[in-house]
């Protein structure tokens, strides 16, 4: 399920023989760039009065993403296989919230990316009678940031593959309630190694969150742990930042 030119992660930054003019030698396998792992997620989210939401979503795979899902593929039945994306997904879902798996377009088309459809029911956020509380960034309100916990390390870091992350949700809100906070445009970045941007797009009843996260390696050296360590507690600070709304007429909660 490998493109012309695509290696599986295991196979790359490592050694292999080439034929050249001169025989053959020992090379290294190269590395792929970051937008050859991508995943972007994308979801359209309406809020009513009580917190309840529906919507609709879809995961844009690519490269080392998408091929682990068509690989699995291979091994599972079509229910293993949905029941696993779900979870994959549920995993970083704020709590109350559930994705039902609808189908992947091009499962077996290795060339293109692989698109995921999902369905989004339950309740989003905390809701009282004069205010609506929303995770700014849906797909990481439960997300778990590697490296948080562990404040030292001996040994290289292997993160796989460099990758790019890219989030677009729209929150549609009822009427009476307007934007009171939410997180705005910023900007973090470690010497190009890793990058995370912000940015809000509020609008009459929505706003459209967008945030991009770039990682350009896949292996670090542990004495670089501390300044790995520092981006990561501030990239899990900034994902955890909320939407706060305010009603403007009462509302009963249930």
């Amino acid at each position: 399920m490998c493109a012309f030119g695509v290696l599986h992660w295991k196979h790359e930054l490592t050694k292999g023989f080439r034929l050249n003019e001169n025989g053959a030698g020992i090379e290294d396998t190269p590395a792929g760039p970051p937008k050859a792992a991508g995943i972007q997620r994308i979801a359209d989210v309406s809020i009513d009065d009580h917190g309840a939401a529906s919507g609709k979503g879809r995961f844009v795979l690519s490269g080392q993403e998408a091929l682990y899902w068509r690989q699995l593929a291979l091994e599972e039945d079509a229910a293993s296989l949905a029941k696993d994306f779900t979870q994959y997904v549920g995993a970083g879902l704020p709590d109350g919230l559930n994705a039902d798996f609808e189908g992947f377009d091009g499962l077996t088309d290795y060339d293109g990316d692989l698109t995921a459809r999902i369905k989004l029911t339950g309740s989003l956020g905390s809701s009282t009678s004069k205010r609506m509380i929303v995770p700014g960034f849906l797909f990481e309100a439960r997300g778990k940031h590697p490296f948080t916990q562990e404040t030292s390390r001996e040994v290289a870091v292997d993160l796989h593959y460099a990758t790019m992350e890219e989030d677009e949700v729209t929150y549609h809100f009822p009427a009476g309630v307007k934007l009171d906070d939410f997180p705005h445009d910023s900007d973090l970045d470690w010497k190009g190694r890793i990058g995370l941007s912000i940015r809000a797009l509020p609008s009459d009843g929505a706003l459209t969150m967008k945030r991009s996260l770039v990682r350009t390696w896949a292996l670090l050296d542990a004495s670089l742990y501390g300044n790995l360590r520092s981006i990561y507690m501030r990239i899990s600070a900034a994902d955890q930042q909320q939407i706060l709304l305010n009603r403007t007429t009462d509302v009963s909660v249930k």
